[in-house]
């Protein structure tokens, strides 16, 4: 079997896999590249995710590599005529609590933009989106919230509408990026990777496809493998510290037009009170692993018929990913628990309306969810990974720091923060206790 060499070799084609050959065509002048997997590009996890986006973080670097994102995607847009569709509407994450202003201490950052309250009137509030405005706007008390989300329920007290946030078409987006890398001399080879060594600074790799077994060899491969990354550590003896959680959502046929087109993805942060059947409770105990049932509802119109409906609460994890294998309880515990939030949906949780579709993929994440991007201690063996939910909105940014480090390039002062060598720092579990996970 002959082999043949590329100057870089990526595993793995979803947003990670793309946004790192874009940019190593692009900006490193990098043409000699394959980027191989047994999937067509962007059909494993990449495109089960919401496509939102957001620079909404407590962690530094996470604010700093989310912003420097967006940036990389608002250049695309603007140079391409935003084809892809990137809006921003926001984010709007409403809790029942009023006294919320404490929260928003680890978001004070001139990197995040002002956040502004408006706790008596709103005629400072803008609710429509607008790509210059960035920081927050913080609407306080029950009848305000009404006034700009009136179908929510009588017990939400306060709203957090995050302005440099918002979604667009991944998969289109994802297609162009490919397509440049691709006019660059990009070789795409669909199979399945059944092989792999590194001996000193060389890669091998055996990949079967359809035409047989195919040997590759490289002195610069990339790793970005989704939910399979635990399992690849554990072929080559390295430990990413990365674990696979499940997460499923519904896209809904709204015909009663419960959510209005002109809201922002909202999310409900507050645990649910409702009144589960024994089956139901014991469900989500067992995929929560608590008794505390959290909250993470997460709504957002898709078009003028469809809403997609999520709810992040499964904890359990696993290294090795299956098949998605969709249960007729999810949907019902779904619709039930959110629609204490919005009253209207308690019709659906009823009857669900048809036709239905249930998708779900894997979180790949790290304990305090910030993700691997790095050259490991095998030299020439990159990793970039464990983009735990946050794969679209940091990939353009994750994709262009990785094809720096491929080529000796300068990197900013935040990579540090998502290299292994976090975990070698004292009392580093205990510092990200201070820190939300981000997850939502």
């Amino acid at each position: 079997m002959d082999s043949v060499t590329f100057d870089v070799v990526i595993v793995g084609a979803g947003i990670a896999g793309i946004a790192t050959a874009y940019y190593l065509a692009t900006q490193q002048g990098i043409t000699n590249i394959l980027l191989v997997d047994k999937r067509p590009p962007m059909t494993y996890t990449s495109d089960k995710s919401g496509s939102n986006y957001r620079n909404w973080w407590t962690h530094p670097a996470m604010m700093q590599l989310a912003n420097h994102s967006i940036d990389l995607m608002d250049t695309i847009a603007q140079d391409n005529g935003n084809f892809f569709n990137l809006n921003r509407r926001g984010y709007a994450y409403f809790s029942q609590r009023k006294d919320i202003l404490p929260d928003l201490k680890p978001y004070s950052s001139p990197i995040m933009g002002e956040i502004r309250i408006h706790d008596s009137v709103l005629t400072a509030y803008h609710p429509q989106e607008n790509a210059d405005l960035i920081g927050a706007d913080v609407i306080i008390g029950h009848d305000l919230v009404k006034q700009i989300a009136p179908f929510v329920s009588d017990d939400i007290q306060s709203m957090i509408h995050v302005r440099r946030a918002g979604w667009l078409s991944t998969r289109v987006f994802a297609q162009h990026m490919l397509d440049i890398a691709s006019q660059s001399g990009l070789v795409e080879m669909r199979g399945e990777v059944i092989h792999l060594e590194h001996n000193g600074n060389q890669s091998t790799l055996t990949i079967n496809t359809a035409q047989g077994e195919q040997s590759i060899t490289s002195s610069k491969l990339v790793l970005a493998t989704g939910p399979n990354l635990p399992q690849i550590g554990k072929m080559l003896n390295l430990d990413f510290h990365a674990y696979n959680v499940m997460h499923q959502k519904v896209m809904l046929y709204d015909n009663k037009q419960v959510i209005p087109d002109d809201m922002p993805f909202m999310i409900f942060r507050d645990e649910p009170t409702v009144d589960w059947s024994d089956d139901e409770l014991s469900y989500l105990e067992h995929h929560a692993e608590s008794v505390s049932i959290p909250g993470n509802f997460h709504i957002r119109r898709v078009n003028n018929k469809w809403i997609h409906v999520g709810w992040a609460f499964n904890r359990l994890r696993t290294i090795n990913p299956q098949e998605i294998i969709s249960d007729n309880i999810f949907p019902k515990v779904l619709l039930k628990g959110i629609s204490s939030f919005i009253p209207s949906l308690a019709d659906y949780a009823k009857s669900i309306p048809q036709p239905i579709g249930i998708s779900g993929g894997y979180y790949t994440r790290t304990f305090e969810n910030l993700p691997i991007i790095q050259e490991t201690t095998l030299s020439g063996l990159y990793v970039i990974g464990a983009l735990s939910g946050f794969g679209v909105m940091v990939g353009c940014g994750a994709g262009e720091l990785l094809s720096r480090m491929i080529t000796g390039q300068a990197t900013p002062s935040y990579t540090e923060a998502f290299s292994l060598s976090r975990y070698d720092q004292p009392d580093y579990y205990n510092t990200m206790q201070s820190y939300s996970s981000g997850e939502l």
